[in-house]
């Protein structure tokens, strides 16, 4: 979809809800019928549209899909969190037409996500406790709270506990799995969305189809029990074995580009250092993409401003030295799992270079392009197991610099940064002078 299609869809989506909401006057809850870039128009019944309105949902639609936020990593309109949330409550009503609560549940899922989503995750883990499920199954009931008194009563019949739950995945008859497990409605939407805004290539499955696909085992009740809960039905198994291999092509992508790796870098470091002078907002995972990159530019710490207005002025930092990490550098996981370890070890590296701290950021990447499927039903009518895939995610080191360097100045940090890793047995695949 070109830009102005896309933002004609977003303006049409203002307004359905436009309409919504002035259907409350006479205490009627009205479906709505939104465009969608994957499934041509999906219709939302009146009580999810309700839903839609709260802040909560409003702030996904200034999230992006992508960590970094597509407009800057692609340079084009990109679909936002509540796209795809909308996407995955279609995919869920078309397969479970009377699970509501699956369907509330299929909305609500990425409501917890913090700017740049799964970037913040980290800081999200450290200053809340939680991850973003959890954060999302907390604010279903902010969801709940901001509704209306007479909504509140029209949707007596929800229950906000299994709702919350499902979120989550967890569910006593395993239908939480249709949302968090190796192959769910959420993956079906989330690969097939972001291949086709990406222009990496086209879906080469149909996400309807894979949905209606998945099943639940009949005599599972759940996952605990080791009895498989999710099930692909034999006639979507091709399908299946596509949204695997379109994974790959998205997720190779994400966690071996050069582009996306540069300003995921920069865009962690900047908030390593806000974190680090203590001038990150204690509020700031309740911003949405453009607010974050606002008020982070705006800080008074220089380094940060400056990583910032590369990130938006797309001047990307470049790769100077990247290896594999394997299970052996497990201690150089641990120490570059910590801030504060990461930063001194930036901080380094930058001063034996002559660059300034900001200047040289280092990126560890584990790769989720793997992922098993769920078995297939066989005549027996239990699962038969999928074919095996790669048992460990791949791991790799990379070590940026900011743009412009002179050429001595690289070299002298790609020496630094070859000792340094060394003595953790790491050698680099970036020739040297490159």
């Amino acid at each position: 979809m070109s830009d102005g299609h896309e933002a004609q869809a977003r303006q049409t989506m203002s307004e359905a809800l436009s309409t919504e909401r002035k259907s409350r006057a006479t205490g009627w809850l009205q479906p709505i019928t939104t465009p969608d870039t994957l499934y041509g128009s999906v219709r939302v019944a009146g009580w999810a549209a309700a839903l839609l309105e709260t802040e909560p949902f409003q702030r996904l639609a200034e999230v992006s899909l992508s960590d970094v936020p597509g407009p800057l990593l692609f340079g084009r309109s990109f679909p936002s969190r509540l796209d795809h949330a909308i996407g995955v409550y279609h995919l869920t009503r078309l397969a479970r037409p009377r699970d509501r609560a699956l369907q509330a549940a299929a909305l609500a899922h990425d409501l917890g996500h913090g700017p740049f989503s799964h970037l913040t995750e980290p800081l999200m883990v450290e200053r809340l406790g939680i991850d973003h499920e959890q954060r999302s199954a907390r604010l279903v009931f902010e969801v709940r709270d901001a509704l209306t008194s007479w909504v509140q009563r029209y949707l007596d019949w929800l229950d906000w506990d299994e709702v919350a739950a499902l979120v989550q995945g967890q569910s006593s008859d395993g239908r939480g799995g249709l949302l968090n497990g190796l192959l769910d409605y959420d993956n079906v939407d989330n690969i097939a969305r972001f291949l086709a805004a990406s222009g990496l290539d086209s879906p080469g499955y149909d996400p309807v189809a894979l949905a209606r696909g998945l099943t639940l085992a009949p005599d599972a009740t759940d996952v605990d029990g080791g009895i498989p809960v999710v099930m692909l039905a034999p006639a979507v198994e091709n399908e299946a074995r596509a949204w695997q291999h379109d994974r790959r092509i998205v997720y190779d992508y994400l966690h071996s580009g050069q582009r996306n790796l540069a300003l995921h870098a920069m865009l962690r470091k900047a908030i390593d250092l806000a974190v680090a002078d203590g001038s990150l907002a204690l509020d700031f995972l309740d911003y949405a993409d453009d607010e974050a990159l606002a008020r982070l530019g705006a800080l008074p710490q220089v380094g940060i401003g400056t990583l910032i207005a590369g990130v938006i002025g797309d001047m990307e930092y470049r790769r100077i030295w990247d290896a594999n990490l394997g299970p052996e550098q497990s201690a150089l996981m641990a120490l570059l799992s910590s801030r504060d370890e990461r930063l001194r070890l930036e901080a380094r590296l930058a001063a034996e270079a002559g660059f300034a701290e900001h200047e040289v950021i280092v990126e560890p990447i584990v790769s989720s392009a793997e992922r098993a499927l769920p078995p297939v039903i066989g005549v027996s009518g239990r699962g038969v197991a999928s074919a095996p895939h790669s048992a460990s995610p791949a791991m790799r080191l990379n070590v940026f610099a900011a743009p412009g360097a002179p050429s001595d100045y690289l070299h002298r940090l790609q020496i630094a940064a070859s000792r340094a890793f060394a003595r953790f047995g790491m050698r680099s695949d970036t020739e040297m002078g490159a």
